[in-house]
């Protein structure tokens, strides 16, 4: 501390990160009869040795309605890579900083704005620091690269959150982004005669990811509904390299999440929902558009009879918009039911449920990555019964006399 609001932070981190990937490939030696012939091309001895000295420093205040802090540290580091095989020895020094700030205002009570921001690197593994060529699969070949640089990211985050105690209204915002300088991508090298995939990983530059998401809930009281929004947005940019050429692949996926409730204990308790996104990717690389909507409507409903008995069901209807690649039919429902009685205050449950009535029940995701749209299809347990019971444990031991 440095008085009743100011205090300051003094700190220093040592990282040693030691590796030795010693791989040997032998073919067939005719003199012997054995695979007993050292390769040369494809074996190597490699030590790594990776030094990181890290003093930070930090300042703070902690005032009443705003606190702030900011600082940083300073990572001296010291790549000493030996290759034995080939007597050649690799020595880099980085100096990096890892800054980080934050902000908090709490303009009034339950209601708050903060800012924080932070930087780090990323060290590359040793298996993309190794100069080796991975001969497993001849159609597949991975070759690592000594002189890789470490990796920047640059993370800003903005958020709100408050609410409101007498009329019952929430709101959340946040936004993220994050910036990355000297990000380590794969360069894919492709003969186009043989089919072959030669991969290295390189140093690339351009990538950022933007995202939203946000809050709204409040209660409607002559009706007794709870209404909430959830709208979000995700954006990235992503460098990819094919045949030594760097292309950028750009994701955008947005949605709105509606949610409306009604309960009344032991009563009943009801809400329908409806969650709506569409995804977008185009690439640099031969300027195609890939896009499609997908929705998710649910239903869920409990009953009680006496207070013992109850009647639950849940309904979600999914469709997944048709795309070039994708014709399939991709709309399915998802129907369950479940009769239950407790017993002795809810320690004791029996129950009577059904799983996929409609008999519909398939796992389908679809995701970008890069400029690669891919889907995948799982196959899922439908329609079957259970009869159930079970024990809620409670604590019955005696109370404590004083």
């Amino acid at each position: 501390p440095l008085s009743k609001l100011y205090s300051i932070e003094l700190s220093h981190e040592l990282s040693l990160n030691n590796g030795t990937n010693d791989q040997v490939t032998y073919s067939y030696n005719p003199l012997t009869g054995k695979y007993d012939y050292l390769v040369d091309t494809l074996s190597n001895n490699f030590d790594q040795r990776i030094t990181i000295n890290k003093p930070s420093v930090k300042f703070s205040y902690g005032g009443k309605k705003v606190k702030f802090n900011f600082g940083s540290g300073f990572g001296l580091t010291n790549f000493n890579f030996t290759d034995r095989t080939f007597k050649k020895d690799y020595e880099r020094n980085f100096t990096n900083f890892f800054p980080s700030a934050g902000f908090t205002y709490t303009y009034k009570s339950n209601h708050s704005l903060r800012f924080n921001y932070n930087g780090n690197t990323t060290q590359p593994t040793l298996n993309q620091l190794q100069p080796l060529r991975d001969n497993n699969d001849i159609f597949n070949q991975y070759i690592g690269n000594p002189d890789l640089e470490p990796s920047f990211s640059n993370n800003f985050n903005l958020s709100h959150n408050g609410y409101n105690f007498l009329k019952d209204i929430w709101t959340y915002q946040s936004v993220n982004i994050r910036t990355i300088s000297n990000s380590i991508t794969n360069n894919r090298v492709i003969d186009a005669g043989s089919g072959k995939t030669t991969t290295k990983p390189v140093n690339t530059n351009g990538n950022i990811s933007v995202s939203f998401w946000g809050g709204l809930g409040f209660k409607l009281k002559k009706a007794d509904l709870r209404l909430n929004f959830n709208p979000n947005v995700n954006y990235s940019k992503f460098a990819d390299v094919i045949n030594n050429q760097t292309s950028f692949a750009r994701t955008l996926n947005t949605g709105m999440q509606v949610y409306i409730s009604k309960s009344k204990d032991k009563k009943y308790d009801l809400s329908v929902s409806n969650d709506f996104s569409y995804n977008r990717n185009t690439t640099s690389q031969n300027n195609t558009v890939k896009q499609f909507n997908t929705n998710n409507t649910s239903f869920y409903g409990t009953v009680y009879y006496k207070k013992v008995w109850s009647l639950a069901t849940d309904y979600n209807f999914f469709v997944r918009q048709k795309t070039e690649d994708f014709q399939d039919n991709l709309t399915n429902s998802l129907w369950n039911a479940r009769v239950q009685r407790t017993f002795k205050k809810d320690e004791f449950t029996a129950y009577v449920m059904v799983r996929d009535i409609l008999n519909q029940n398939i796992g389908i995701e679809r995701s970008f990555y890069s400029n690669t749209l891919s889907e995948t299809r799982n196959e899922r347990l439908k329609r079957y019964f259970m009869v159930g019971f079970t024990w809620n444990f409670k604590n019955k031991a005696a109370k404590a006399t004083k």
